[in-house]
């Protein structure tokens, strides 16, 4: 083996046996579901095109269509959903979680485009709204950073023109600015929020579905491209999780759903692929709470999903447990660490 002495080799039996001593007996939770989707309970309202987001330790669902006002909570501790306030508007409609609130953006309200803005407070279990936005829009992406709210993209009623504006949100000073625009509009994308970068993702433009990614610097409002998806897709489920951004289903070319999921490494701007869900979904709801990614709802040509899916990337030293125990034993480490150092998958 190139590059490596005797003496090195020597050494791994040695090192991998203390590293196993000290973390042998780790209890993998759910070991035997790593890596795969996992079925957790529906959401009360079957919706598509809806906000979706994190407040506290519960994920909020808002809104959406079929046309509705409904908010449910999803408590991951019970694997339940409670009924919460309804929103006063009922829009099919993006948003995002900004500083222990959840914002709903525009969107479609029964059939017109609306510059609205909703604003749930969980402490109180009611809305108010904001300023609306300037530009009111249809199939918007938006997503948060630093405190300020960001709305991307989207359609007019007619969907005669998509969008390439970026505006942008303050709630300390209650007011919207405008941004420097995406290089293409976009309808249908989705956003994430990456290392402190915006992320817009697929989505339609120009005639066609999208692969293409952009990435905005709010420090320097500045755009750059990135590695395109695998495929494209218009309406996909995105979220971050552990320094990935992970993009779920979504309609592709040709009209057909996805199930497929891939996920996207800023250090090497690079997609890899991950298991697909069990469901194929365009519209769904996608977030990261507890290290757990959701795919929740969304729907297909059959109509809205209230089908919620669960997936958890696999813990190396879970990995190590060969014998499914749900407990890494020391010979289940060591067989796994002196392998890893030899360079063996």
């Amino acid at each position: 083996m190139t590059g490596i002495s005797n003496r090195s080799l020597a050494a791994v039996p040695v090192l991998a046996a203390l590293v196993a001593g000290s973390i042998a007996g780790t209890t993998c939770t759910a070991h035997a579901q790593c890596g795969q989707w996992v079925t957790k309970a529906p959401m009360p309202t079957p919706r598509s095109g809806f906000t979706a987001g994190v407040l506290g330790s519960k994920l909020y669902c808002a809104g959406g269509y079929p046309f509705t006002g409904a908010l449910q909570a999803y408590d991951d501790r019970t694997n339940s959903w409670s009924s919460l306030a309804s929103a006063p508007v009922a829009t099919e409609a993006r948003g995002a979680s900004v500083d222990g609130l959840l914002y709903v953006t525009g969107g479609n309200a029964g059939g017109f485009c609306s510059s609205t803005v909703e604003v749930y407070n969980p402490l109180t279990n009611s809305w108010t709204t904001t300023p609306p936005m300037p530009t009111p829009r249809c199939h918007v992406a938006t997503a948060s950073v630093n405190g300020i709210l960001y709305v991307l993209g989207g359609t007019n009623t007619s969907g005669s023109f998509v969008y390439d504006t970026v505006e942008a949100f303050n709630p300390a000073t209650n007011s919207w600015t405008t941004r420097a625009p995406m290089s293409i509009g976009r309808s249908g994308a989705n956003a994430a929020i990456l290392d402190g970068m915006l992320y817009i993702i697929g989505g339609s433009g120009g005639g066609a579905i999208l692969a293409t990614v952009e990435a905005y610097d709010p420090g320097t409002n500045t755009w750059t491209a990135k590695a395109p998806m695998s495929v494209p897709r218009a309406s996909p489920g995105v979220c971050e999780s552990n320094g990935l951004l992970y993009v779920m289903g979504g309609q592709t070319t040709g009209g057909s759903f996805l199930a497929s999921v891939e996920a996207y490494s800023p250090a090497t701007n690079t997609w890899s692929g991950r298991a697909s869900m069990h469901d194929s979904r365009a519209g769904a709801g996608a977030v990261a709470l507890h290290g757990v990614i959701y795919a929740i709802g969304g729907g297909t040509s059959a109509g809205a999903l209230s089908s919620v899916e669960a997936y958890t990337e696999c813990n190396p030293v879970c990995r190590a447990d060969f014998n499914g125990s749900g407990s890494a034993t020391v010979q289940d480490i060591f067989d796994f660490l002196s392998a890893w150092f030899m360079g063996c998958p």
